[in-house]
């Protein structure tokens, strides 16, 4: 029912629904708790070689994930893949307390509070299911001054400044909805929307 749930706010409302409203994994800590983020110096852009390493764990974990889930289903159809299923648990809560909960707080601690956004297998495959949305950042209401301050505002090192130059449609694999970016823009040149938030707004 949750999952059904999730499926849905993320083709109506893109990954806002879930990544920068329900979720209480990471996106809940980040938003409310981003003023004390990180726990350990000042805040640290993620660019170059992170962003490439962050990108690659991204469809590790995702691989990760549905190998769990595939191994899961089969089991309960009747399908035993390990003699022990209790090894594959132990080793799926390893994987999880050692390669998400650990490495989200270490994040927090001295990078940023979205972190774990960048390879989370869920966020990932609503990611896909936010481009079927149709999720984008226009960058045509005004004009772009070139400030900069939407680049700096976005948690996901997104260049958003680059498209808003051209106003150009920001669609972004990283992108999580929350709407920093949208916040910061002094022009109000930058809009959040999916295909269901224009149809509202157009019958408004």
């Amino acid at each position: 029912c949750v999952s059904g749930i999730v499926f849905i706010g993320t083709l109506l409302w893109g990954r806002r629904f879930q990544c920068s409203s329900v979720c209480l994994f990471n996106g809940f800590a980040a938003e409310v708790f981003d003023p004390a983020i990180p726990l350990i110096g000042k805040k640290k852009k993620l660019s170059g070689g992170k962003l490439r390493i962050l990108n690659v764990m991204r469809w590790v974990f995702l691989s990760i994930a549905l190998f769990f889930t595939a191994c899961w289903i089969l089991y309960l159809l009747g399908f035993t893949i390990f003699g022990d299923m209790g090894v594959l648990a132990k080793i799926e809560t390893y994987k999880y307390l050692g390669g998400e909960l650990l490495m989200m707080m270490f994040f927090w601690i001295a990078f940023t509070g979205r972190g774990y956004c960048y390879f989370c297998p869920l966020g990932t495959t609503l990611s896909l299911v936010s481009f079927a949305a149709d999720q984008k950042i226009t960058t045509d209401n005004t004009k772009c001054i070139k400030c900069s301050k939407c680049n700096a505002a976005c948690p996901m090192s997104i260049d958003i400044m680059g498209k808003a130059v051209d106003g150009a449609i920001v669609r972004d694999i990283k992108c999580v909805g929350c709407g920093h970016c949208v916040d910061a823009c002094p022009t109000r040149n930058l809009r959040y929307s999916t295909r269901f938030l224009e149809k509202v707004a157009k019958k408004k």
